[in-house]
Protein backbone atom coordinates (compact mmCIF):
# COMPACT_ATOMS: atom_id res chain seq x y z
CA UNK A 1 0.00 0.00 0.00
CA UNK A 2 1.44 3.30 -1.10
CA UNK A 3 1.65 6.23 1.24
CA UNK A 4 -0.39 9.33 0.47
CA UNK A 5 2.77 11.20 -0.45
CA UNK A 6 3.91 8.45 -2.82
CA UNK A 7 0.51 8.39 -4.53
CA UNK A 8 0.50 12.15 -5.09
CA UNK A 9 3.95 11.97 -6.56
CA UNK A 10 2.94 9.12 -8.91
CA UNK A 11 -0.26 10.72 -10.34
CA UNK A 12 1.08 13.71 -12.18
CA UNK A 13 -0.91 16.60 -13.54
CA UNK A 14 -0.46 15.24 -17.07
CA UNK A 15 -1.80 11.84 -16.05
CA UNK A 16 -4.81 13.48 -14.42
CA UNK A 17 -5.47 15.50 -17.56
CA UNK A 18 -5.37 12.35 -19.69
CA UNK A 19 -7.73 10.61 -17.26
CA UNK A 20 -10.18 13.56 -17.44
CA UNK A 21 -10.12 13.41 -21.26
CA UNK A 22 -10.95 9.72 -21.07
CA UNK A 23 -13.83 10.49 -18.68
CA UNK A 24 -15.19 13.06 -21.13
CA UNK A 25 -15.02 10.51 -23.94
CA UNK A 26 -16.80 8.00 -21.70
CA UNK A 27 -19.53 10.56 -21.03
CA UNK A 28 -20.00 11.12 -24.78
CA UNK A 29 -20.24 7.40 -25.44
CA UNK A 30 -22.73 7.00 -22.60
CA UNK A 31 -24.77 9.81 -24.13
CA UNK A 32 -24.82 7.79 -27.36
CA UNK A 33 -25.84 4.63 -25.39
CA UNK A 34 -22.43 3.03 -26.18
CA UNK A 35 -21.97 1.87 -22.62
CA UNK A 36 -19.41 -0.85 -23.33
CA UNK A 37 -17.09 1.70 -24.97
CA UNK A 38 -17.74 4.11 -22.11
CA UNK A 39 -16.69 1.44 -19.64
CA UNK A 40 -13.46 0.88 -21.54
CA UNK A 41 -12.67 4.60 -21.33
CA UNK A 42 -13.49 4.71 -17.62
CA UNK A 43 -11.38 1.62 -16.91
CA UNK A 44 -8.47 3.30 -18.71
CA UNK A 45 -9.05 6.49 -16.72
CA UNK A 46 -9.02 4.54 -13.47
CA UNK A 47 -5.76 2.91 -14.52
CA UNK A 48 -4.22 6.37 -15.00
CA UNK A 49 -5.79 7.87 -11.89
CA UNK A 50 -6.67 5.11 -9.45
CA UNK A 51 -9.02 5.54 -6.53
CA UNK A 52 -7.22 6.65 -3.32
CA UNK A 53 -8.62 7.52 0.10
CA UNK A 54 -6.57 10.74 0.31
CA UNK A 55 -6.26 12.17 -3.17
CA UNK A 56 -9.36 10.59 -4.77
CA UNK A 57 -10.50 11.47 -8.34
CA UNK A 58 -13.43 13.13 -10.09
CA UNK A 59 -15.78 10.20 -9.31
CA UNK A 60 -14.47 7.89 -12.03
CA UNK A 61 -15.59 4.85 -10.12
CA UNK A 62 -19.08 6.29 -9.60
CA UNK A 63 -19.32 7.09 -13.32
CA UNK A 64 -18.16 3.59 -14.09
CA UNK A 65 -20.83 2.10 -11.83
CA UNK A 66 -23.50 4.15 -13.58
CA UNK A 67 -22.23 3.11 -17.02
CA UNK A 68 -22.23 -0.54 -15.95
CA UNK A 69 -25.77 -0.15 -14.65
CA UNK A 70 -26.92 1.41 -17.93
CA UNK A 71 -25.18 -1.36 -19.88
CA UNK A 72 -26.99 -3.97 -17.81
CA UNK A 73 -30.25 -2.11 -18.42
CA UNK A 74 -29.51 -1.94 -22.13
CA UNK A 75 -28.92 -5.70 -22.30
CA UNK A 76 -32.15 -6.33 -20.41
CA UNK A 77 -34.03 -4.04 -22.79
CA UNK A 78 -32.66 -5.93 -25.81
CA UNK A 79 -33.72 -9.17 -24.15
CA UNK A 80 -37.16 -7.72 -23.42
CA UNK A 81 -37.64 -6.83 -27.10
CA UNK A 82 -36.58 -10.32 -28.12
CA UNK A 83 -39.03 -11.84 -25.65
CA UNK A 84 -41.77 -9.57 -26.90
CA UNK A 85 -41.04 -10.54 -30.51
CA UNK A 86 -41.35 -14.19 -29.40
CA UNK A 87 -44.69 -13.22 -27.76
CA UNK A 88 -43.35 -14.14 -24.31
CA UNK A 89 -44.94 -11.02 -22.92
CA UNK A 90 -44.90 -11.82 -19.19
CA UNK A 91 -41.11 -12.29 -19.29
CA UNK A 92 -40.76 -9.24 -21.54
CA UNK A 93 -42.67 -7.11 -19.01
CA UNK A 94 -40.43 -8.31 -16.19
CA UNK A 95 -37.29 -7.57 -18.24
CA UNK A 96 -38.58 -4.09 -19.12
CA UNK A 97 -39.34 -3.36 -15.48
CA UNK A 98 -35.78 -4.26 -14.42
CA UNK A 99 -34.29 -2.41 -17.40
CA UNK A 100 -36.23 0.73 -16.47
CA UNK A 101 -34.74 0.63 -12.96
CA UNK A 102 -31.22 0.34 -14.35
CA UNK A 103 -31.72 2.79 -17.22
CA UNK A 104 -34.37 5.29 -16.13
CA UNK A 105 -33.43 7.92 -18.74
CA UNK A 106 -34.52 5.69 -21.65
CA UNK A 107 -38.11 6.68 -22.47
CA UNK A 108 -38.48 3.78 -24.91
CA UNK A 109 -38.42 1.20 -22.10
CA UNK A 110 -41.78 2.16 -20.46
CA UNK A 111 -43.31 2.42 -23.94
CA UNK A 112 -42.13 -1.10 -24.76
CA UNK A 113 -43.36 -2.34 -21.39
CA UNK A 114 -46.82 -0.82 -22.01
CA UNK A 115 -46.89 -2.47 -25.45
CA UNK A 116 -46.00 -5.85 -23.93
CA UNK A 117 -48.67 -5.39 -21.25
CA UNK A 118 -51.27 -4.55 -23.93
CA UNK A 119 -50.30 -7.57 -26.00
CA UNK A 120 -50.41 -9.84 -22.96
CA UNK A 121 -53.89 -8.53 -22.18
CA UNK A 122 -54.81 -9.06 -25.85
CA UNK A 123 -53.68 -12.68 -25.68
CA UNK A 124 -55.77 -13.23 -22.58
CA UNK A 125 -58.82 -11.69 -24.28
CA UNK A 126 -58.23 -13.76 -27.42
CA UNK A 127 -57.89 -16.91 -25.35
CA UNK A 128 -61.27 -16.25 -23.72
CA UNK A 129 -62.76 -15.46 -27.14
CA UNK A 130 -61.41 -18.72 -28.53
CA UNK A 131 -62.87 -20.68 -25.62
CA UNK A 132 -66.22 -18.95 -26.11
CA UNK A 133 -66.15 -19.98 -29.78
CA UNK A 134 -65.37 -23.59 -28.86
CA UNK A 135 -68.23 -23.68 -26.36
CA UNK A 136 -70.80 -22.25 -28.79
CA UNK A 137 -73.79 -24.58 -29.20
CA UNK A 138 -76.24 -24.67 -32.09
CA UNK A 139 -78.16 -21.41 -32.40
CA UNK A 140 -76.14 -19.71 -29.60
CA UNK A 141 -75.67 -16.21 -30.98
CA UNK A 142 -74.79 -14.92 -27.50
CA UNK A 143 -71.64 -17.06 -27.38
CA UNK A 144 -70.68 -15.98 -30.89
CA UNK A 145 -71.17 -12.33 -30.03
CA UNK A 146 -69.05 -12.78 -26.91
CA UNK A 147 -66.29 -14.35 -29.00
CA UNK A 148 -66.39 -11.59 -31.64
CA UNK A 149 -66.33 -8.91 -28.93
CA UNK A 150 -63.32 -10.57 -27.28
CA UNK A 151 -61.32 -10.72 -30.51
CA UNK A 152 -62.19 -7.11 -31.37
CA UNK A 153 -61.01 -5.96 -27.96
CA UNK A 154 -57.81 -7.98 -28.40
CA UNK A 155 -57.21 -6.32 -31.78
CA UNK A 156 -57.56 -2.89 -30.19
CA UNK A 157 -54.58 -3.78 -28.01
CA UNK A 158 -52.64 -5.71 -30.68
CA UNK A 159 -54.02 -4.57 -34.06
CA UNK A 160 -51.28 -6.02 -36.27
CA UNK A 161 -51.34 -9.61 -34.97
CA UNK A 162 -52.49 -11.64 -37.99
CA UNK A 163 -53.75 -14.70 -36.02
CA UNK A 164 -56.07 -12.39 -34.06
CA UNK A 165 -57.28 -10.81 -37.31
CA UNK A 166 -57.96 -14.23 -38.83
CA UNK A 167 -59.68 -15.56 -35.71
CA UNK A 168 -61.81 -12.43 -35.44
CA UNK A 169 -62.81 -12.70 -39.11
CA UNK A 170 -63.75 -16.35 -38.60
CA UNK A 171 -65.83 -15.54 -35.52
CA UNK A 172 -67.54 -12.68 -37.37
CA UNK A 173 -68.34 -15.02 -40.27
CA UNK A 174 -69.82 -17.58 -37.92
CA UNK A 175 -71.89 -14.90 -36.22
CA UNK A 176 -73.14 -13.57 -39.56
CA UNK A 177 -73.92 -17.13 -40.70
CA UNK A 178 -75.92 -17.71 -37.51
CA UNK A 179 -77.81 -14.46 -38.07
CA UNK A 180 -78.57 -15.46 -41.67
CA UNK A 181 -79.79 -18.88 -40.52
CA UNK A 182 -82.13 -17.23 -38.04
CA UNK A 183 -83.26 -14.81 -40.74
CA UNK A 184 -83.94 -17.71 -43.13
CA UNK A 185 -86.02 -19.48 -40.49
CA UNK A 186 -88.13 -16.36 -39.99
CA UNK A 187 -88.54 -15.96 -43.76
CA UNK A 188 -89.71 -19.59 -43.98
CA UNK A 189 -92.29 -18.85 -41.29
CA UNK A 190 -93.51 -15.90 -43.39
CA UNK A 191 -93.62 -18.16 -46.50
CA UNK A 192 -90.92 -16.02 -48.17
CA UNK A 193 -89.28 -19.09 -49.67
CA UNK A 194 -87.00 -17.55 -52.36
CA UNK A 195 -85.61 -15.09 -49.79
CA UNK A 196 -85.19 -17.90 -47.25
CA UNK A 197 -83.31 -20.02 -49.79
CA UNK A 198 -80.90 -17.14 -50.45
CA UNK A 199 -80.35 -16.71 -46.70
CA UNK A 200 -79.72 -20.43 -46.15
CA UNK A 201 -77.23 -20.54 -49.04
CA UNK A 202 -75.38 -17.43 -47.81
CA UNK A 203 -75.18 -18.90 -44.29
CA UNK A 204 -73.61 -22.11 -45.63
CA UNK A 205 -71.07 -20.15 -47.66
CA UNK A 206 -69.95 -18.32 -44.53
CA UNK A 207 -69.91 -21.35 -42.23
CA UNK A 208 -69.78 -24.84 -43.74
CA UNK A 209 -70.11 -26.34 -40.25
CA UNK A 210 -73.78 -25.30 -40.34
CA UNK A 211 -74.36 -27.99 -42.98
CA UNK A 212 -76.12 -30.60 -40.77
CA UNK A 213 -78.23 -27.91 -39.17
CA UNK A 214 -79.19 -26.14 -42.40
CA UNK A 215 -79.46 -29.05 -44.83
CA UNK A 216 -83.01 -30.23 -44.05
CA UNK A 217 -84.73 -26.82 -43.96
CA UNK A 218 -82.73 -25.72 -47.01
CA UNK A 219 -83.90 -28.74 -49.02
CA UNK A 220 -87.49 -28.10 -47.91
CA UNK A 221 -87.09 -24.51 -49.01
CA UNK A 222 -85.63 -25.57 -52.39
CA UNK A 223 -88.60 -27.88 -52.94
CA UNK A 224 -91.06 -25.13 -52.13
CA UNK A 225 -89.32 -22.68 -54.47
CA UNK A 226 -89.44 -25.30 -57.25
CA UNK A 227 -93.10 -25.98 -56.40
CA UNK A 228 -93.96 -22.28 -56.67
CA UNK A 229 -92.32 -22.17 -60.10
CA UNK A 230 -94.44 -25.15 -61.17
CA UNK A 231 -97.54 -23.42 -59.82
CA UNK A 232 -96.77 -20.35 -61.96
CA UNK A 233 -96.24 -22.65 -64.93
CA UNK A 234 -99.52 -24.42 -64.20
CA UNK A 235 -101.38 -21.11 -63.93
CA UNK A 236 -100.11 -20.10 -67.37
CA UNK A 237 -101.04 -23.48 -68.87
CA UNK A 238 -104.51 -23.29 -67.37
CA UNK A 239 -104.93 -19.79 -68.77
CA UNK A 240 -104.25 -21.24 -72.25
CA UNK A 241 -106.64 -24.17 -71.61
CA UNK A 242 -103.76 -26.67 -71.54
CA UNK A 243 -105.53 -28.72 -68.90
CA UNK A 244 -103.44 -31.91 -68.87
CA UNK A 245 -100.09 -30.06 -68.59
CA UNK A 246 -101.61 -27.79 -65.91
CA UNK A 247 -102.81 -30.78 -63.89
CA UNK A 248 -99.35 -32.37 -64.24
CA UNK A 249 -97.64 -29.15 -63.06
CA UNK A 250 -99.92 -28.79 -60.03
CA UNK A 251 -99.54 -32.49 -59.14
CA UNK A 252 -95.74 -32.30 -59.23
CA UNK A 253 -95.82 -29.05 -57.24
CA UNK A 254 -97.97 -30.70 -54.57
CA UNK A 255 -95.55 -33.62 -54.33
CA UNK A 256 -92.59 -31.28 -53.96
CA UNK A 257 -94.39 -29.17 -51.39
CA UNK A 258 -94.63 -32.02 -48.93
CA UNK A 259 -96.77 -32.05 -45.84
CA UNK A 260 -95.80 -28.62 -44.49
CA UNK A 261 -96.89 -25.20 -45.57
CA UNK A 262 -100.40 -24.89 -44.13
CA UNK A 263 -102.55 -22.42 -46.01
CA UNK A 264 -100.36 -22.34 -49.12
CA UNK A 265 -100.46 -26.12 -49.44
CA UNK A 266 -104.25 -26.05 -49.15
CA UNK A 267 -104.39 -23.39 -51.87
CA UNK A 268 -102.17 -25.52 -54.09
CA UNK A 269 -104.35 -28.58 -53.55
CA UNK A 270 -107.38 -26.46 -54.45
CA UNK A 271 -105.67 -25.31 -57.64
CA UNK A 272 -105.22 -28.95 -58.64
CA UNK A 273 -108.89 -29.71 -57.96
CA UNK A 274 -109.95 -26.60 -59.89
CA UNK A 275 -107.76 -27.60 -62.85
CA UNK A 276 -109.22 -31.11 -62.89
CA UNK A 277 -112.75 -29.70 -62.70
CA UNK A 278 -111.95 -27.19 -65.45
CA UNK A 279 -110.70 -30.06 -67.58
CA UNK A 280 -113.96 -32.03 -67.03
CA UNK A 281 -116.08 -28.97 -67.82
CA UNK A 282 -114.03 -28.19 -70.88
CA UNK A 283 -114.35 -31.73 -72.18
CA UNK A 284 -118.08 -31.68 -71.43
CA UNK A 285 -118.56 -28.42 -73.30
CA UNK A 286 -116.39 -29.66 -76.12
CA UNK A 287 -118.47 -32.82 -76.41
CA UNK A 288 -121.70 -30.80 -76.36
CA UNK A 289 -120.34 -28.42 -78.97
CA UNK A 290 -119.27 -31.33 -81.14
CA UNK A 291 -122.70 -32.91 -80.79
CA UNK A 292 -124.35 -29.60 -81.66
CA UNK A 293 -122.13 -29.20 -84.69
CA UNK A 294 -122.90 -32.75 -85.80
CA UNK A 295 -126.62 -32.15 -85.35
CA UNK A 296 -126.45 -28.95 -87.38
CA UNK A 297 -124.48 -30.69 -90.10
CA UNK A 298 -127.01 -33.54 -90.17
CA UNK A 299 -129.91 -31.11 -90.34
CA UNK A 300 -128.30 -29.26 -93.20
CA UNK A 301 -127.73 -32.56 -95.03
CA UNK A 302 -131.29 -33.69 -94.44
CA UNK A 303 -132.66 -30.38 -95.66
CA UNK A 304 -130.55 -30.71 -98.77
CA UNK A 305 -131.76 -34.28 -99.36
CA UNK A 306 -135.33 -33.17 -98.75
CA UNK A 307 -135.04 -30.55 -101.46
CA UNK A 308 -133.60 -33.14 -103.85
CA UNK A 309 -136.38 -35.62 -102.99
CA UNK A 310 -139.06 -33.00 -103.55
CA UNK A 311 -137.60 -32.13 -106.93
CA UNK A 312 -137.40 -35.81 -107.87
CA UNK A 313 -141.03 -36.37 -106.82
CA UNK A 314 -142.19 -33.34 -108.74
CA UNK A 315 -140.45 -34.62 -111.85
CA UNK A 316 -141.98 -38.07 -111.32
CA UNK A 317 -138.52 -39.59 -110.90
CA UNK A 318 -139.96 -41.88 -108.29
CA UNK A 319 -137.16 -44.44 -108.02
CA UNK A 320 -134.65 -41.65 -107.45
CA UNK A 321 -136.96 -40.05 -104.87
CA UNK A 322 -137.33 -43.37 -103.04
CA UNK A 323 -133.52 -43.78 -103.05
CA UNK A 324 -132.92 -40.26 -101.73
CA UNK A 325 -135.53 -40.62 -98.98
CA UNK A 326 -134.15 -44.01 -97.99
CA UNK A 327 -130.66 -42.53 -97.74
CA UNK A 328 -132.05 -39.73 -95.54
CA UNK A 329 -133.78 -42.29 -93.33
CA UNK A 330 -130.46 -44.10 -92.98
CA UNK A 331 -128.99 -40.87 -91.61
CA UNK A 332 -131.91 -40.15 -89.28
CA UNK A 333 -134.63 -42.75 -88.67
CA UNK A 334 -136.69 -40.18 -86.80
CA UNK A 335 -136.91 -37.84 -89.81
CA UNK A 336 -140.69 -37.91 -90.35
CA UNK A 337 -140.71 -36.01 -93.64
CA UNK A 338 -138.43 -38.43 -95.43
CA UNK A 339 -140.42 -41.36 -94.10
CA UNK A 340 -143.57 -39.84 -95.54
CA UNK A 341 -141.71 -39.06 -98.77
CA UNK A 342 -140.86 -42.72 -99.24
CA UNK A 343 -144.51 -43.71 -98.72
CA UNK A 344 -145.76 -41.05 -101.14
CA UNK A 345 -143.19 -41.98 -103.76
CA UNK A 346 -143.99 -45.69 -103.45
CA UNK A 347 -147.69 -45.00 -103.60
CA UNK A 348 -147.27 -42.76 -106.61
CA UNK A 349 -145.10 -45.39 -108.28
Amino acid sequence: VRSAVGFKAQVTAQTKAEAMQLKEKAAAESEADNFEVALEYLDAALTLWPDHPVDGNPKFREARAIAQQRLDGQKLFVKAKQLSAAREFADAIEACSKAAELWPENEAIPVAQKSAEDKLAAEQLASKAEQALIEVVEGDETGLKRSVHGYREALKLDPNHVPFQDACAQAEQKLRASELYQQATEEMDRAEYPAALNSFSAALLLDSELGPQVQAPKEDCENKVAALQLVSQGDLQLEHEQFDPAVASYTEALELWGGTGGRQRDELAQKLLDAEEAKVQFERHAAAAAAEAAAQALLAKLNEMRSVAEAQLASRDLDACISTCSAALALDLEENYTARGVLVAVKEK
